[in-house]
Formats: structure tokens, sequence, C-alpha cells
């Protein structure tokens, strides 16, 4: 151990002091994905990539669903034409922004949301808004 020591020098050990929850996330996420090394696909990967190859990339991974890939998409990446048709806020908020009587089923906001392409993203953020408002006073 002493020669090990002297090569590799004192402990830099410093707690992150973070909240046992984020702690723990953390250390699972990475566990879980750590072994599907290269699987997970490095940003300048997705930069080259279209939305459905990251998708299908990322649903490969156990735990990872169309929703998360969708969110990441959406939120990580920045692209411009992803709706969570299947994302209840967004359901709820075409319920109410087009006066609808119940929520409308995935398949048919995905065939609705076609005239929205390539802008579905800001179409779903405006929905998640019009289902926002319904927790308030509403419009």
């Amino acid at each position: 151990m002493a020669g090990l020591i002297d090569r590799v020098g004192p402990v830099k050990l410093r707690p992150r002091r973070l909240p046992p929850f984020q702690s723990l996330t953390h250390a699972i996420i990475h566990q879980q994905i750590s072994g599907q090394d290269g699987y997970v696909p490095t940003l300048d990967e997705c930069d080259r990539m279209t939305d459905a190859e990251i998708m299908e990339r990322l649903t490969g991974i156990k735990g990872v669903g169309r929703w998360t890939a969708e969110m990441l998409l959406i939120f990580n990446l920045g692209r411009p034409d992803v709706l969570p048709v299947h994302d209840l806020g967004v359901r709820k908020g075409f319920q109410f922004a087009y006066s609808k009587r119940k929520l409308p089923e995935p398949d048919q906001l995905a065939r609705y949301g076609v005239r929205w392409a390539p802008h579905r993203t800001a179409a779903a953020w405006h929905l998640w808004r019009a289902a926002d408002s319904l927790d308030g006073e509403g419009w």
C-alpha cells in the first residue's frame, strides 16, 4: 500500500453533499446504464442521428421507454418536431384547448399532430401550458 500511496498521492475525496435521493438516483442510473457500454449514444452521435434512430437506440435500454426518450429529445437535444402523444399533460392540454369531451387516444393525437410538423415540440409545449392552466384558474 505504501508504494501505491507514493505513486498516487494523498486521498482527494470531497463529499458532494447532494441530497440522498439525488445521490442514489445518480448511482442507480449509472449502474443500470453502464452495463450497456456504448449503447447510450454520445451527444455528437445524437447530432448525427434522426429522432427515430435515437428513439430506437434509447428504448433498447432496460427501463427507458418512449416517454423518457421523447423528453430527452425535447429537453436535452432541443429537437423541434417531437409530439409525445402518450404524455398525459399533452393529451389533457389537447382535450382542453380543443374542447373535447374525452382525452384523445395517442394514435388520434398523432394523426392530428401531423399538421403541426415540423413544429410539434412547440405544439407540445403549448398543450402542456394549456394543461397547467387547468390546475389554476384556467384561461
